[in-house]
């Protein structure tokens, strides 16, 4: 497939910093690596003007920015978190593309008006927001060169149906959009079968993990740290990712210990859980909100552990349990019970019951062949 023409929608990049920026940032960046022309497509938005963003433009890369222009403003925390939990429940219940479904009436007035004139090989929708496969699909209707692309691919982390969290109708929806891909790629098993539950064909589906240049960082040898330090990196779910059962552990827990949390600022129940918490342990809970992944992995190095919540659907893993591994702390992995016996363990340097990740599963060069043998299949 060489000098061919891939196509890519998405809604997040680099410089932000959410899994879905790492997966377009990273397969943008292989692709163009290895010869390929690569043409971009993503919302208007304001840090896509600063200096990091123009710092990674390859030579073989095609940015398109879609619709007005996106001050980078986070949500008033204060506003968010006086909204009433179900109000938020419901307007994600009928509508689980969320705010950004003004992307989609955007995305679809530039495809409108926009001619693609050059012939791709390959396309990629990138989801979440799934407001992204939903403009694509629309462009297949309104514009004959999309439609055109041989081989249509929508790269799915997170599922838009979830039973009893989601209309009826979003189910139809969901499957409506998926089929109107030659194929959907998941990053987890379970993730194709919770697909296959929801009625779409095993044939369409591939597995696809996240990917990551396995040789950026280099770290300082590991020191044991005077007081056991230990960090968890990423957001909280109240109904899937629940650290409640941990942190109501921890304030029984006698020894002393320093707890790093790196999050987001600007993530709803995120941020509803720590406030919960975090005037109950002074300095054994230190949070760390919105850091850059090229200064954060550095941090997690230095830890005596790493610590993973782990999602009660099983449908996803989190990217950051590859993070993690190329830190080389180790890893302790908790469900909703039954984990005092490990984090003792772990607690004193015993580390038997460490998760172990494959991190040769997730190179980025393996990550973006699959992505290309799918295109040479279909040849």
């Amino acid at each position: 497939m060489k000098n061919k023409s891939i196509l890519i929608f998405s809604y997040y990049y680099f410089p932000e910093n959410t899994p879905r920026a790492f997966r377009t940032f990273e397969l943008v960046r292989e692709f163009t690596t290895q010869g390929y022309k690569v043409s971009l497509l993503l919302p208007n938005k304001e840090c896509f003007q600063s200096q990091e963003f123009k710092d990674v433009i390859h030579k073989n890369l095609t940015v398109f920015f879609v619709g007005k222009r996106l001050a980078s403003q986070k949500p008033s925390l204060k506003r968010k978190l006086i909204l009433r939990d179900f109000l938020k429940s419901i307007f994600l219940y009928f509508n689980p593309f969320g705010l950004s479904i003004g992307y989609t009436f955007e995305l679809c007035v530039f495809l409108k008006k926009k001619i693609i004139v050059t012939e791709y090989d390959l396309l990629i929708s990138i989801a979440a927001p799934f407001s992204v496969h939903l403009g694509t699909f629309f462009g297949f209707l309104i514009n004959e060169n999309l439609k055109a692309v041989k081989v249509k691919i929508a790269d799915c982390g997170d599922p838009l149906y979830i039973k009893n969290k989601s209309a009826f109708y979003i189910k139809y929806l969901d499957l409506l959009l998926k089929r109107s891909f030659n194929y959907i790629s998941v990053p987890t098993l379970n993730a194709k079968e919770d697909l296959i539950l929801n009625g779409l064909e095993s044939g369409k589906i591939k597995i696809i993990p996240q990917g990551f240049n396995l040789n950026s960082f280099k770290f300082n040898k590991y020191k044991k740290n005077k007081i056991v330090s230990f960090a968890y990196a990423g957001i909280f779910y109240s109904d899937n990712r629940d650290p409640t059962p941990f942190f109501d552990f921890l304030k029984q827990f006698k020894h002393p210990f320093v707890f790093y949390v790196f999050t987001l600022s600007d993530n709803y129940d995120t941020m509803k859980i720590l406030n919960k918490y975090k005037d109950c342990f002074a300095d054994k809970l230190v949070i760390n909100f919105d850091l850059p992944r090229k200064d954060l992995l550095p941090i997690l190095a230095r830890m005596d552990f790493l610590l993973n919540i782990e999602n009660k659907s099983g449908v996803q893993t989190p990217s950051k349990l590859i993070d993690y591994e190329i830190c080389k702390r180790p890893i302790i992995s908790v469900g909703q019970d039954k984990f005092e016996g490990d984090f003792y363990e772990f607690y004193n340097g015993i580390y038997n019951n460490k998760l172990n990740i494959d991190l040769s599963l997730y190179d980025i060069k393996k990550i973006a062949n699959r992505f290309l043998s799918i295109e040479e299949i279909e040849k």
